[in-house]
């Protein structure tokens, strides 16, 4: 991967974690009126970017790396939970608080019981099959509950052979359900643009000019609401009533979404952006938070609206920003900067569980060659 392809991937990244938190914005009325009017809702495109962005990266850094099944597991594990356990604290204590305190009007059987439903969200099985629990002030965390699991059905696959790797990958693609189901053709497809980018080389030109025309066709998408027409022709295509779509609504749109975004991926790939090296600190250093800021946001913006935005009136745009970019940087700083913290934790648990067993996971003769 060159430096200016994978400087354009962090830009990508970061820019769509702000258009999540512009969407969310529109959504709570931080921005309202022809402010609200001219800000792209874009939040759900964003995470079909993350989706493919996602795919392409595990793809990416399992080739170059070559990792074992147990060092792929607790890279994956350091990446979640580092930011996700720290927020679900977080969240937990804040959801108890203004419940407690009648602030909260919502989730009463999640307060109830706690501590069945945070152990749960823990494990990333909200949204299996029928389910649909997303933990309070944390919406974005759904996307999370699919991206894990795709992380999984693809360590099944990558990681053992015959007959053993039919087995483990059919058990988690049941046991992931339809909703599951219906995104992972967006993942699988960022998996295969990594293996297949190279294969048709194109002119930087060319590139170029199919790379602009990828965002002209967004554009065009976006402003003529197909994607609309498309969310609601899905859910009338959907046969089965007594099985709803929840997070899944917008399969459809999402569909075309991810070509754009593949397509977008592999000119920006062969379009030599190499100006993007000129920026490349500024962009590195943002893109470093996207994470925080993708799960951060909505809590800060539920606790401000629920207990000091009346004391804001007026200014409730740049008192939320301030506070987003000032609680995004802390818990950053905390959580994905120190990520070590968290590596050397799941290393020392697997040390002390299956490494007792000694098992031979970096012989790629025995399970984990593909």
């Amino acid at each position: 991967m060159s430096k200016s392809f994978s400087i354009y991937l962090d830009l990508m990244r970061f820019l769509a974690a702000v258009f999540v938190v512009l969407s969310h914005f529109v959504q709570m009325n931080v921005i309202q009126g022809q402010y609200a009017f001219f800000t792209p809702e874009l939040g759900r495109d964003a995470v079909i970017l993350f989706f493919v962005l996602s795919g392409y990266v595990i793809a990416y850094t399992t080739d170059y790396k070559k990792p074992s099944l147990v060092e792929y597991s607790i890279a994956r594990m350091t990446r979640i939970y580092s930011v996700a356990l720290p927020l679900l604290f977080l969240s937990g204590i804040a959801f108890f608080s203004l419940f407690s305190l009648e602030l909260y009007d919502g989730s009463s059987y999640v307060y109830q019981k706690m501590y069945l439903y945070y152990p749960l969200y823990t494990a990333f099985i909200g949204d299996l099959w029928s389910i649909s629990e997303t933990p309070p002030l944390l919406t974005p965390y759904w996307s999370l509950a699919y991206e894990v699991w795709y992380y999984i059905f693809f360590a099944s696959i990558y990681f053992f052979r015959g007959y053993l790797r039919f087995f483990l990958a059919s058990v988690i693609f049941i046991f992931i359900g339809y909703k599951l189901w219906l995104l992972l053709p967006i993942w699988i497809l960022g998996v295969v643009l990594y293996h297949y980018d190279n294969k048709v080389l194109v002119n930087y030109r060319m590139a170029r000019a199919f790379f602009v025309l990828s965002f002209m066709l967004f554009i065009l998408f976006k402003l003529y609401d197909a994607d609309v027409y498309l969310i609601a022709y899905g859910k009338q295509l959907w046969p089965f009533d007594n099985l709803p779509l929840g997070s899944a609504y917008g399969y459809l749109s999402d569909y075309i979404i991810c070509l754009l975004v593949l397509m977008n991926f592999y000119f920006a790939k062969h379009a030599k952006l190499g100006f993007l090296t000129c920026f490349e600190k500024p962009i590195r250093f943002f893109s470093y938070y996207t994470f925080t800021l993708y799960l951060t946001h909505w809590l800060v913006l539920k606790v401000f609206s629920l207990t000091i935005k009346p004391y804001f009136l007026g200014y409730e745009f740049f008192s939320v920003s301030i506070l987003v970019i000032v609680f995004t940087y802390v818990i950053g700083e905390l959580t994905e900067k120190r990520r070590f913290l968290f590596k050397f934790l799941f290393e020392s648990m697997y040390k002390n569980t299956l490494g007792r067993w000694k098992l031979d996971v970096k012989n790629p003769s025995k399970i984990n060659n593909p």
